[in-house]
């Protein structure tokens, strides 16, 4: 069963799904919610298992996305950058850990992505609690981890970054990026 609800409401940028459920549980309803919001950029037809991996249409637009001067919240680079292996193994399970402190002068709703642009790995939240949005007050700090999974082989210099994006007082249904940090994976072997 397709939980559509689910979806909507943590909104993940990446979905990936076993072949055999897309083929016995994406109905012809589902499949038409689901790709109103969602293109299919992967099919793995081997390791680490058949499966489809989707990615959202509608992030916003890299115009929408400078980096402020981190006056609203800001991301411990160094804690993210040791917590990405240089060198993984394809269908191992890695885990990025990110710091989120607030640094503006009020309490801030915030959202937090890690992502690859080479659809050579999953990235996502690494618990159930929900999408890697908080609320945060002034000054304080909250880790969250993220799933890192690589897809297939990799040689080469592959980013992975974290951003992380203030709710607007204006239009809240608008997110604007506050900080960003990339690291790089150099080899992704069998």
């Amino acid at each position: 069963m397709v939980d559509l609800e689910k979806i909507d409401r943590l909104n993940p940028d990446y979905l990936i799904v076993e072949e055999s459920r897309y083929i016995n549980f994406f109905t012809e309803s589902v499949k038409r919610e689901i790709f109103k919001s969602y293109k299919i950029v992967f099919h793995s037809q081997t390791y680490p298992y058949r499966c489809f991996v989707l990615k959202r249409k509608n992030m916003q637009s890299p115009e929408l996305l400078l980096p402020t001067d981190g006056k609203e919240g800001k991301i411990s680079e160094d804690i993210f950058k040791r917590s990405v292996p240089g060198v993984m193994k394809v269908g191992e399970t890695y885990t990025a850990i990110v710091k989120v402190k607030n640094t503006g002068d009020s309490r801030t709703n915030f959202s937090v992505s890690v992502h690859s642009d080479e659809y050579i790995i999953f990235c996502g939240k690494a618990s159930t609690e929900g999408a890697p949005k908080l609320d945060l007050d002034k000054g304080s700090t909250r880790m969250l981890k993220f799933k890192i999974i690589p897809l297939k082989e990799y040689v080469g210099e592959l980013t992975i970054t974290v951003n992380l994006y203030a709710k607007n007082e204006e239009n809240e249904a608008f997110r604007k990026k506050v900080d960003s940090v990339s690291d790089y994976i150099y080899l992704i072997e069998k």
